[in-house]
């Protein structure tokens, strides 16, 4: 083992940690560590805040830091037919989602104790109710977040009984006798955020954080403090090696991300692939650093799925358009969804007359007959072909191609679409379900 390559080690496995200071930091600064977060509207054009925003789902989130106490987590009573979940993710240098509460997981309302795991097991641990909680959530670190999504079905009544319904959703400290290191604080970030060194300010902070959270794999303990060591990190501090240049660091580390993007994502067809494992990546250093940087915080694949295209990169001009072709409905269970989500090229919503910025299945799409796709209208024995049309917003298309159109840019500037698959059958990640085929063609106009 050399300094160099445990250095590369270092700056690969520690990369997330630095997405994890910019969700917690403004946790931090507003003394809300422990508290959930609501955000009570969906995304829109003017917010930049967040890349490729979801535009399906309301949203409460929380840092939580379990170094003083245990905190309960209050779930309120969800429609049966919805998408939910409360997303469970560890430790800030790993992103993995440990735990679920929900929709798919069968879940039920009630009070759970989400507390630090001192030993290798972690998730969801079902109680007896005597002690008034429906299950524990073991966390295997001291800290992490908490992401909450509720489906919301349509931007009216169905908005405002989402919103009701996180504000229900709550986060309680519950003390305890023993302490788990120094909680969460200004000065664990201090310097590192405001930092033009990113690499340096990443190895800084996971040399602070280290400690109070091991490595998902505990079998991978000693492998993994043993390369920080060889690195310089130990004693809650990096010590840059003499002669060490983390120029060339960064360098290896960055080539060795797209690489991984480049050949290691499962083909689905027609273009599609996605990666594996998703949301819980154990050993896979590489990968979880990928996620990190194109989408922290992803869920398992049982949650939801992200395919995309090979080549995600589009553009028309106001006589072009796109068609995707869907062969069926994809298969996700009843309180799942799916939906196609147009950004601009900096992965934000694209402003349009329509205020349109997605099309799924709460879209009320058609058939090439006319017939719904979705709904108490349509025929519980049709799962057959339907389209969706990518086109400028500055092209309308024929009426019976509405409900079925997501605009696309006027200014012949680049795009991309993702697919998002909420509640996924096992069909949409094995190879048993037709992913659309997607073709260029000429506008489609009255």
């Amino acid at each position: 083992m050399s300094v160099f390559s445990a250095s590369v080690f270092a700056l690969q496995y520690g990369i997330p940690i630095y997405s994890f200071a910019q969700l917690a930091v403004p946790f931090v600064n507003t003394g809300t560590i422990n508290i959930l977060v609501p955000q009570p509207t969906l995304a829109t054009p003017d917010e930049t805040q967040v890349n490729a925003p979801n535009v399906d789902t309301l949203y409460s989130s929380a840092v939580y830091d379990l170094s003083q106490n245990d905190v309960r987590i209050t779930v309120p009573p969800v429609d049966e037919d919805r998408y939910w979940v409360f997303a469970f993710y560890d430790p800030p240098s790993f992103g993995d989602e440990f735990a679920a509460i929900g929709s798919v997981n069968n879940s039920t309302a009630g009070d759970y104790l989400l507390r630090r795991s001192c030993g290798d097991d972690f998730g969801i641990e079902q109680s007896t109710g005597q002690d008034g909680y429906q299950g524990y959530v073991d966390s295997p670190t001291t800290q992490g977040s908490i992401l909450i999504r509720i489906l919301v079905k349509n931007n009216g009544t169905d908005l405002e009984y989402v919103q009701d319904t996180l504000e229900s959703c709550n986060a309680t400290a519950v003390p305890r006798d023993e302490t788990y290191g120094a909680p969460l604080s200004n000065a664990t970030f201090a310097g590192i955020l405001d930092s033009n060194d990113t690499t340096t300010a990443t190895l800084q902070l996971l040399a602070r954080l280290n400690d109070q959270n091991p490595p998902f794999n505990i079998t991978d303990f000693d492998y993994v403090v043993g390369q920080l060591q060889e690195a310089g990190i130990y004693g809650g501090r990096y010590h840059q090696p003499a002669g060490l240049n983390l120029t060339q660091v960064q360098l290896v580390v960055v080539d060795e991300i797209q690489n991984f993007g480049l050949n290691n994502l499962s083909s689905l067809g027609n273009g599609w692939e996605h990666n594996v494992p998703s949301g819980l990546y154990g050993s896979d250093y590489v990968d979880r650093t990928f996620s990190a940087k194109s989408g922290y915080l992803e869920q398992v694949a049982d949650q939801s799925l992200y395919p995309g295209l090979t080549d995600d990169v589009m553009q028309v001009s106001d006589t072009e358009a796109y068609i995707y072709e869907f062969q069926s409905k994809p298969p996700v269970t009843a309180s799942g969804f799916w939906s196609l989500t147009l950004y601009n090229s900096e992965k934000f919503l694209v402003a349009n007359p329509e205020d349109k910025y997605s099309v799924g299945d709460r879209s009320n799409v058609t058939y090439s007959n006319g017939q719904p796709v979705y709904g108490s209208n349509s025929s519980n024995t049709t799962d057959g072909t339907f389209q969706v049309l990518v086109q400028s917003f500055v092209v309308p298309p024929p009426a019976n191609w509405s409900n079925n159109w997501l605009p696309a840019p006027s200014d012949n500037s680049n795009f991309s679409i993702t697919l998002r698959l909420y509640g996924p059958s096992e069909g949409l990640s094995n190879g048993d379900w037709v992913y659309p085929v997607v073709t260029k063609v000429a506008a489609i106009v009255a």
